[in-house]
């Protein structure tokens, strides 16, 4: 795994290059001895983390017996109330063209995108997102790679991906700052991992505006990559950056390396929150899944 400073000099170089789902998708069904997944035993760390505390033991989200309430393209899943609905969307492939970046690229793909949501003043918009595998891995061949890990992941908690975090669709032009509250999570059709994580493009705290929920999982052919991008807010973070950048000693802060020590304090007061002090709670958008 790399190191914070890694990291913020990747997020760096990027600003400056740059300047419910119980889902019943219309694919194989996952056997019912894959239906349960064992949760990790030990906390998986953000980014340059030496050291975390242990995560509570946490069992698949228990299917509910709630009818469907969003459809689309033979997609089903239920909103168990954190939404007041969702409307589908079916985002056409891009033509590829020669030195396209990898986040301009995409198969056909279908959205859902949540309505009556909350939080709602969060930079990033609620939305599920089902991707086919094999066309999107020729498009960008590092997807296949990429698949293969977020499988391992979904079964094994001891494996995580090396330098920059765990697997994650979309593609975007910005860096995965941390990865927290990391659990596997099995859904109707496969199985999965669910985290808390921000992506920028600059240096940045652990803030409630950027921080959301993701799942990220396949269906139990492996053809289809389900991801979700959820905005959350976690009890005793600040709104926002603000107070950040706002610092008269800015530039001294981040030259001494008491950002850093308190960023990753920060982290891992963030991994030992429960789930019931996250907005919504983790574990009820666990049952989305």
């Amino acid at each position: 795994m790399c190191t914070r400073k890694a990291v913020h000099l990747f997020i760096l170089m990027t600003a400056v290059l740059l300047s419910g789902l119980a889902c019943n998708l219309p694919f194989p069904a996952a056997d019912s001895g894959s239906t349960a997944v064992k949760p990790p035993t030990e906390a998986s760390p953000a980014a340059g983390q030496t050291a975390a505390p242990a995560v509570p033991t946490q069992t698949t989200a228990p299917t509910q017996a709630t009818a469907p309430d969003v459809s689309g393209e033979g997609i089903t899943f239920s909103l168990f109330g954190l939404a007041a609905g969702a409307t589908y969307e079916v985002i056409p492939a891009t033509p590829y063209e020669a030195d396209m970046p990898n986040f301009a690229l995409n198969p056909e793909y279908v959205t859902f995108t949540l309505q009556g949501y909350s939080p709602s003043e969060t930079f990033h918009t609620p939305v599920i997102m089902v991707y086919p595998v094999a066309e999107y891995a020729e498009l960008v061949p590092d997807i296949a790679g990429e698949a293969a890990l977020l499988a391992q992941v979904a079964t094994d908690p001891a494996v995580t991906k090396p330098e920059f975090g765990y697997p994650f669709l979309p593609i975007w032009g910005a860096a995965q700052v941390y990865a927290a509250q990391a659990t596997p999570v099995a859904f109707a059709s496969g199985t999965g991992i669910r985290y808390v994580t921000q992506y920028s493009q600059a240096l940045t705290n652990a803030n409630n505006r950027e921080m959301f929920y993701t799942f990220q999982g396949l269906t139990a052919d492996g053809r289809y990559w389900v991801a979700a991008v959820l905005p959350v807010a976690a009890a005793g973070f600040p709104e926002n950056s603000d107070a950040l950048y706002n610092r008269a000693d800015l530039d001294a802060y981040l030259e001494s390396g008491q950002f850093e020590t308190d960023f990753d304090a920060d982290i891992m007061r963030l991994q030992g929150l429960a789930s019931s002090d996250f907005t919504p709670p983790l574990e009820s958008l666990d049952a989305l899944v």
